[in-house]
């Protein structure tokens, strides 16, 4: 196993290498805890190729953090990304031979552990930015840790996060070791305003934002809910003096690269909560926080789940807030009072148990353990709803009466689309009819994700 030897960085991390590396090579896992700015995902799964043999698989929440994550992994390493640095992502892989450490979302993972559940030749699963509870972090950690107490005892587990009590993931993960690394911002002033309503909401977010940049120097990052609320402020802030660029899920590529990069303009990020974690904007001193935060949900009356508008929690608005203090002391205004802030819930539920359980369902059914028996998982999803996920498995053919997939189920699930999607999908190409469907269907699901506010 060649060593893996990178540049030296001023990060936190890079200080407690000794204990990472012993504790994955001795325990096979690991929790790691590291504030904002502490370089977890830059060094760690760097300092664990060096200490266990296989490949590294780290888990990004999103495809933006994937990239920025994976070309900074391959910066640090001297080299373009596609050598000993991979990335693999819905849509895009650039993955050699000589890869040693994979950049992954993380459904990416969860497929591949449903279709080999033994994951050969990857030697350590690290889970980034844990904290935000998706779906597919959880199932994903479950069914690693399943496959290495039946499968692969040699396969090393490391869950890392901002802020979480590291606790109960050590004891879900078998009593792993618990790594705190403090992490590297400066101080943040707090300024808070009057809530704007809903229907002034981007007026009134570009307009703090203006009154920002007039009263202090540096790059501003705004938050917004979704891609429409991106579009509408940065239209409010033409002319407010600086450049403006709107990050979201659906940004090009190269347009994400051209942001997230150094500039010597002075400029306005109007950006989703991809820019929460994982990624940093540099040159940003000053945050314009709206307030709002777009998560799943599901409507039992429906049986169906669409994505609403809602109030940021404390833990969410807290890491908005860090995002100005990571280059020196700045400034974060939130659109919301004093008063208002005493009622904001303290995090988001975890989407396993708040989500839409049919695509769930159907990833416990290929899994063979349809009701969640025996998975560790820190949250349980509830029998009610995966019997509800269940039950509509069987009402679209999915499954067969004994809970079995079907023909038309197995199809679907090579699908990366909703099941019903998939479903639709599968029954329209036994119809010749898939290429009209699919353009309809591409429009459903991309509305059914974006709601405006």
């Amino acid at each position: 196993m060649t060593e893996l030897r990178w540049s030296p960085t001023d990060l936190p991390v890079e200080k407690a290498a000794e204990s990472i590396s012993a504790a994955v090579s001795e325990a096979g896992s690991l929790v790691l805890t590291a504030e904002p700015g502490a370089g977890k995902s830059s060094l760690v799964p760097l300092i664990v190729a060096n200490r266990v043999p296989g490949r590294v698989v780290l888990l990004q929440p999103r495809r933006l953090a994937a990239r920025a994550t994976a070309h900074r992994l391959a910066d640090l390493l001297g080299e373009a990304l596609g050598n000993r640095v991979g990335l693999t992502i819905r849509g895009e892989r650039n993955v050699s031979p000589r890869c040693r450490i994979e950049v992954v979302t993380e459904a990416v993972l969860t497929n591949r552990l449903l279709n080999d559940a033994e994951l050969p030749g990857v030697g350590t699963v690290v889970f980034d930015e844990f904290h935000e509870r998706s779906v597919n972090a959880d199932l994903g950690l479950g069914m690693a840790l399943e496959s290495r107490s039946l499968l692969r005892p040699d396969l090393a587990v490391v869950a890392m996060s901002a802020t979480i009590d590291g606790a109960p993931l050590a004891q879900l993960m078998g009593g792993a070791p618990v790594v705190a690394v403090e992490g590297r911002t400066f101080p943040v002033e707090t300024v808070h305003h009057h809530r704007p309503d809903r229907r002034s909401w981007a007026t009134a977010t570009a307009d703090v934002t203006r009154r920002a940049l007039a009263q202090r120097d540096g790059d501003a990052l705004v938050f917004v809910p979704g891609r429409g609320e991106v579009s509408r402020v940065c239209r409010e802030l033409k002319g407010c003096g600086a450049e403006v660029f709107g990050l979201h899920g659906g940004t090009p590529a190269d347009e994400q690269r051209r942001i997230l990069a150094a500039s010597t303009d002075r400029r306005v990020i109007v950006a989703t909560a991809i820019a929460e974690t994982s990624v940093t904007v540099p040159g940003v001193t000053i945050v314009i926080d709206g307030g709002l935060a777009r998560r799943p949900r599901f409507d039992p009356a429906s049986g169906l789940g669409a994505l609403e508008t809602v109030f940021v929690p404390r833990f969410g608005a807290d890491q908005r807030r860090g995002r100005a203090g990571r280059i020196e002391p700045g400034i974060c205004h939130r659109l919301w009072s004093v008063e208002d802030e005493r009622h904001l819930d303290q995090a988001f539920a975890p989407e396993i148990r708040a989500g839409d359980p049919l695509p769930l369902a159907l990833s416990l059914t290929q899994w063979g353990d349809p009701l969640a028996a025996d998975l560790p998982l820190l949250d349980h999803p509830g029998s009610h709803r995966l019997e509800l996920g269940q039950r509509s498995l069987e009402a679209l053919g999915i499954v067969d009466t004994k809970g079995r997939l079907s023909a038309l189920g197995h199809a679907t699930a090579r699908l990366p689309v909703h099941p019903r999607i998939g479903v639709a999908l599968v029954m329209a190409r036994k119809l010749d009819q898939a290429s009209a469907l699919t353009r309809r269907l591409a429009a459903v699901e991309d509305g059914l994700r974006l709601p405006t506010i």
